[in-house]
């Protein structure tokens, strides 16, 4: 846990630093995007290789599945306004 809040204060210390830098912060910018898209893969990949989970994924009912969509539409809904007034 330490470790999660050391790299969050570190990388918001440093963007502070090189906010200025608009190449730097560009190149940031794209490489958290990608690395979200990457973990979001490995994530679903790891759920795929998982065979509990394939075999149990009809099984665990609707309400999870809502609850996953509804967390991803909503997060998508929540960063869109953020993305535009960041631009």
């Amino acid at each position: 846990m330490w470790k999660l809040i050391f790299f969050f204060i570190s990388g918001t210390f440093v963007g502070v630093l090189l906010k200025k830098q608009e190449k730097m912060v560009r190149v940031c910018s794209r490489l958290s995007e990608y690395s979200v898209y990457l973990l979001l893969f490995l994530l679903g990949f790891s759920m795929g290789v998982n065979p509990a989970i394939i075999k149990n994924i009809f099984s665990m009912g609707v309400d999870a599945f809502l609850l996953s969509i509804f967390s991803i539409v909503g997060s998508i809904l929540a960063i869109l306004p953020l993305e535009r007034k960041i631009k």
